[in-house]
């Protein structure tokens, strides 16, 4: 199942100094994309780096990356559902007035 367990994550660093769970996904639902959005300094871009750390890559900010499911459980991921998170952001530095 993989991919299609997770519903959330588990996360510990950058904005989030304690192992805090985040469930983002409807478990009953087959998602097929997820949208983060927030207020500046909320934490939007630590769980984009979590998840970029989830799917094998280098993130030195964040301690903890665990895909977790409904229950909170930890999702066992292969290399093939690694290589399948595809995480897309972008940071805003300033803006025309």
């Amino acid at each position: 199942m993989g991919l299609f367990e997770i519903t959330g994550i588990k996360l510990k660093g950058a904005n989030f100094e304690t192992v805090t769970n985040l469930q983002l996904l409807n478990a009953d639902k087959e998602p097929s994309l997820g949208l983060v959005y927030g207020k500046n300094g909320a934490g939007k871009s630590t769980i984009s780096r979590a998840f970029t750390k989830l799917a094998g890559k280098q993130e030195d900010t964040i301690e903890t990356a665990l895909a977790i499911n409904g229950r909170e459980e930890t999702v066992v991921l292969t290399a093939s559902d690694k290589a399948n998170i595809h995480v897309f952001y972008s940071i805003k530095f300033g803006e025309n007035k």
